[in-house]
C-alpha cells in the first residue's frame, strides 16, 4: 500500500496491465462472472447454513440463563448493619429508625426489630440495644 501511495503512476499501470491480461484471458467477460459467482453461492450456502445454526444454538442458549440482578435499593438490614456499623456503639431499633429517617429511609422500629433478630448478623444487648457482629474481648 505504501508502494502504491508513493508511486500512483507506476501503481495505475501495473493494475492496468493486470485487467487488460484479465480481459485478454476471458476473465472479465459477462458470461465468466456469472459462473463464477453461482459457483461461489453454492459454496457459500452450505456455510450460511451453519452460521444460522450456530446463532439458533446461541439464541437458545442465553434465553435459557437466568439472570439474577441485586436489588436496586439496599434491603432493611444492610440499611441497619451500614448505619450500626458506622455508628460505632449500639443503637436501640427506636434511635436507628430516627437516624435512617434523617438519611432519607423510612423503615418503622419494630420493621428494624423483626429484621435484626431474624438475622444471625445483628447482635442484641441489655436494653434492646442492638449492633453488628460480635464486640472483641479484650483480654488482659
Amino acid at each position: 500500500m505504501d508502494l502504491a501511495a508513493n508511486n500512483p503512476l507506476a501503481a495505475t499501470a501495473a493494475v492496468g496491465g493486470l485487467l487488460w491480461w484479465c480481459h485478454r484471458q476471458g476473465y472479465l467477460t459477462r458470461d465468466n462472472w456469472r459462473r463464477r459467482l453461482s459457483q461461489a453461492g453454492g459454496v457459500a450456502k452450505p456455510l450460511l447454513e451453519l452460521a444460522q445454526a450456530g446463532m439458533i444454538e446461541h439464541r437458545t442458549l442465553s434465553d435459557s440463563l437466568l439472570v439474577v440482578k441485586p436489588p436496586a435499593y439496599p434491603t432493611n438490614e444492610q440499611l441497619a448493619a451500614r448505619y450500626l456499623a458506622r455508628c460505632g456503639r449500639p443503637l436501640t431499633p427506636g434511635e436507628l429508625r430516627d437516624a435512617l429517617a434523617r438519611r432519607g429511609h423510612t423503615i418503622s422500629a419494630a420493621q428494624l426489630k423483626r429484621d435484626m433478630q431474624a438475622h444471625a448478623a445483628f447482635v442484641r444487648a441489655p436494653g434492646d440495644l442492638w449492633s453488628v457482629g460480635r464486640p472483641v474481648r479484650q483480654t488482659t
